[in-house]
């Protein structure tokens, strides 16, 4: 099971890009859990804490702004690999086009 937060699902880029990944996903044998922050950086944050419980095998999570820190810290205290977009950003290999743990 991988987890995919988003920060608003009414935003139009969100579901052609979800779309996306549940189908790469699927390719690798995967369903896919997708959660909303509502934009608020302690929404995510928790819900980060709640997929972590839930033992998810990954975590997909876009557009993690500067409040997001903390959500980004606990999952580096876990030793998860995070990647920014752009590629190129937080050690992100330069083929990297989203956000991954």
């Amino acid at each position: 099971m991988i987890g995919l937060v988003v920060p608003n699902v009414l935003n139009p880029m969100f579901p052609r890009w979800a779309h996306g990944v549940v189908e790469r996903a699927a390719e690798a044998g995967q369903e896919v859990f997708l959660a909303t922050t509502r934009e608020d950086p302690a929404a995510l944050e928790e819900t980060v804490r709640a997929l972590i419980a839930r033992r998810v095998d990954g975590l997909v999570i876009t557009a993690v702004a500067r409040e997001d820190t903390a959500a980004l810290k606990l999952l580096r205290a876990r030793a998860c690999r995070t990647c920014s977009w752009p590629a190129g950003r937080n050690g992100c290999p330069a083929t990297s086009s989203a956000s991954t743990t």
